[in-house]
């Protein structure tokens, strides 16, 4: 959030810093993907230092912020596969910095540029040696995800589709997924854009500047990386738009967006020049700009997003809730017997992760053989937990195993029982033959 701020006070002033700063720390999408701990979110961290030194560099014509921005570069190598966009938008970036005179631009940091190469090279090469070694490992999620990579085109086409159509359709969904489509993972699994539709038409009049503007090297930067980021990661990979492939846009989103809204309130004080206390309106406008954005995006993310516990769908909420159940009344001196298969296993990490004492089993289904589910023993107190598909079944577990005690766990979110419960005390189980 400070880098972010920095870099885009450095690409477009202070005023548009501070903005960015302000409205990514408040928004929703961003805070979500701080909270959980997965590779993508290194992403934009890894981007936004990367380009702040490289402006920095560039600004003040020093080797220590061209080497730091090598650095940073191959570091991020280490994290997840998006990182590999780095290195481009850097490259591009020292293109556009250098296209209006090469000459001039060479003499004055191509020491720089060298030592730039030098350190990512340097730093990246443990998983420069390894994606020679192992190609098929080190792509191993571009292969998974990506349209033409995984099959997924090519059976889409078999199927009739139309190639355009396809690609079209990929490509809308991508670039509108902060205006118009909503997230299509259980990821975030947000049942609206990524953005409310004020500030998502301010976004698109920020990228229009920039498009405008597409060889100022002060917006070149985050232009190259929204757009490579929405088809890179969205229009070219499965189910567009996937929320975790896209996190690494929040960034010149919010940058564009705060662009946007600087220029039209500059626009806005040219017109009303003449008016009386004019010099106010523009801090007026922009803080009561960020305030609104700010106060949407928190109701989006903790009044109307999370009580419906949508991340991780609806087995994310029964090993929730089963973990907090153990945790907070069995621990080590029972064993649950989880009655989820086929449809959930007891291996789901959330349940592992609230209560690592409390061990537990998977019951496979009984298949007319209650004698398959009466696996129980002495040694630890049985608690036999039955999703609703399976919970007809806890019948010859109740004959075999009499005298415990069977609940229903409501759902936080809906009528119908997460699951059921038969606790069954350690003196109540027989010993084994």
């Amino acid at each position: 959030m400070v880098i972010a701020a920095r870099l885009a006070a450095r690409l477009q002033g202070p005023v548009v810093g501070i903005i960015t700063g302000c409205a990514l720390a408040v928004y929703h999408y961003h805070i979500h993907y701080s909270r959980i701990g997965i590779n993508n979110i290194a992403d934009p961290f890894f981007m936004t230092l990367a380009l702040l030194l490289l402006l920095r560099a560039y600004d003040r014509r020093s080797i220590a912020d061209w080497v730091l921005c090598g650095i940073a570069i191959g570091v991020a190598q280490h994290f997840y596969f998006g990182a590999r966009l780095i290195a481009v938008i850097v490259a591009l970036s020292i293109v556009m910095m250098a296209r209006a005179n090469w000459r001039q631009f060479w003499r004055d940091h191509g020491v720089g540029v060298r030592r730039l190469a030098g350190a990512a090279l340097i730093t990246a090469a443990p998983m420069i040696q390894y994606g020679w070694r192992f190609p098929d490992e080190y792509n191993a999620r571009i292969n998974q995800t990506g349209i033409i990579q995984s099959g997924w085109l090519a059976n889409e086409l078999a199927m009739g589709g139309n190639l355009i159509d396809i690609l079209a359709s990929q490509f809308w969904r991508a670039m509108l997924a902060f205006n118009v489509y909503p997230d299509r993972t259980v990821w975030y699994g947000l049942r609206e854009p990524l953005l409310d539709p004020i500030t998502g038409a301010v976004l698109l009049v920020g990228v229009a500047i920039g498009l405008a503007r597409l060889t100022n090297p002060r917006l070149f930067p985050m232009l190259a990386w929204w757009g490579s980021a929405l088809v890179l990661g969205g229009a070219l990979t499965e189910s567009p738009p996937s929320s975790q492939r896209l996190i690494t846009a929040a960034v010149p989103t919010i940058f564009f967006a705060a662009l946007a809204l600087v220029v039209l309130v500059r626009q806005l004080r040219r017109w009303h020049a003449l008016q009386p206390h004019s010099t106010r309106l523009a801090p007026a406008l922009l803080g009561a700009a960020v305030a609104a954005f700010g106060a949407v995006s928190l109701k989006t993310y903790f009044v109307d997003y999370a009580p419906q516990r949508i991340y991780g769908g609806h087995h994310g909420i029964i090993a929730t809730e089963l973990g907090i159940i153990a945790r907070r009344e069995f621990g080590s001196g029972w064993r649950i017997y989880f009655m989820g298969l086929p449809e959930m296993s007891l291996t789901f990490g959330s349940t592992r992760y609230l209560a690592p004492d409390t061990p537990g089993i998977d019951l496979p289904p009984s298949d007319g053989d209650p004698a398959r589910l009466l696996l129980a023993t002495p040694d630890a107190a049985a608690a036999f937990v039955a999703l609703p598909a399976r919970a007809h079944e806890l019948e010859p577990i109740q004959a075999a195993y009499p005298g415990g005690t069977l609940r229903a766990v409501e759902s936080p979110v809906g009528s119908e029982p997460l699951f059921w419960l038969y606790l069954v005390p350690r003196e109540r189980l027989p010993a084994p033959p």
